[in-house]
């Protein structure tokens, strides 16, 4: 397996978090997050957190490839939500006005 710290940490800056950002999310401190990296052996539950967190497969973790995964999927639903959103946000928008005048 490549460098696993390496691997880490490249994903958790891909995706623009901090380390202590992504180590919350997981469920741990910082301090325990870096010797996780340090001894560079992890519980199966704190792995598959990580590769949830950071969208790629576990097997990413477990492989020499150093290439991160394309993440289109990933941005085309962020920009559907982001969609959804807005026009959630308009239609409540109308709504309350609705509400006002029948008030």
């Amino acid at each position: 397996m490549k460098d696993f710290e390496t691997k880490i940490r490249n994903l958790i800056k891909a995706n623009k978090m901090s380390i202590e950002d992504f180590a919350i999310k997981i469920g741990i401190t910082k301090q325990n997050f870096y010797l996780i990296l340090k001894r560079n052996d992890l519980n199966v539950s704190y792995l598959e957190k990580m590769s949830s967190i950071l969208d790629v497969p576990i097997t990413y973790f477990f492989t020499d490839d150093d290439i991160i995964p394309n993440n289109e999927t990933q941005t085309d639903i962020a920009d559907e939500k982001d969609k959804k959103i807005k026009y959630l946000r308009k239609k409540n928008k109308r709504f309350r006005r609705k509400r006002k005048n029948l008030v």
